[in-house]
């Protein structure tokens, strides 16, 4: 019995000693790597996905540490400098913020609305509208019992394209106050609207009102 203590005693020693060393070795790699590259900053990432135009605020965004090497003039490494800016364009969790995707809210004209147009059965989008580009509006409706397709409205711009992956979800348009009302009209009254993309700024005209 006292050989098996003995036994079992030295067994747990040489047990806790290799635990030890493996621990020693472990820290000693993860100092080397760390010393590696260099020292790490606080980079500020989207907690959660954040859609375009959407005030920036600390629930909304947390801090992960780089290494300083890797970080870029335009990351964002200051929680309150972000304070009364907006997300740009919409930012998908864990997306570093940098100065291309948050700024101050862009100015609207006094007579400047933004109208968010979300794509489904009635509403059908070209797929390939990116924030900042120019589409038109082409709208089917019956009038007088007579099926109608026409351009409704064209030049508008997108200020935000939001998106799951490759699908469009939505389109935020800045439109005047008398466009706003048009789409609006289109979106309840409409049998059908399509947004298309337009190859180059042509300029904006008003079209049906119902």
């Amino acid at each position: 019995m006292y050989h098996l203590r003995q036994r079992a005693n030295l067994a747990f020693a040489v047990a806790t000693l290799l635990a030890l060393m493996a621990l020693c070795l472990w820290t000693g790699r993860r100092f080397g790597a760390q010393e590696q590259r260099g020292p790490e900053v606080a980079v500020v990432v989207a907690a959660r996905a954040i859609p375009a135009h959407t005030k920036l605020t600390p629930e909304l965004l947390t801090t992960i540490p780089i290494a300083r090497r890797y970080v870029l003039p335009t990351y964002q490494t200051n929680l309150t400098a972000l304070g009364g800016q907006v997300a740009l364009v919409t930012i998908a969790p864990g997306d570093v913020i940098t100065t291309s995707v948050a700024g101050p809210p862009a100015g609207l004209g006094p007579d400047e609305r933004l109208l968010t147009v979300a794509a489904g059965e009635q509403v059908i989008m070209e797929p390939t509208i990116q924030t900042g580009d120019r589409v038109d509006m082409i709208v089917a409706f019956t009038d007088g019992g007579n099926d109608r397709s026409e351009l409704y409205l064209t030049g508008l711009e997108a200020a935000a394209a939001r998106r799951d992956g490759e699908q469009l979800l939505a389109v935020t348009l800045r439109l005047t106050l008398e466009q706003a009302r048009q789409v609006v009209w289109a979106e309840n009254f409409g049998r059908q609207v399509r947004l298309v993309r337009q190859p180059a700024r042509i300029g904006t005209e008003r079209g049906r009102a119902g």
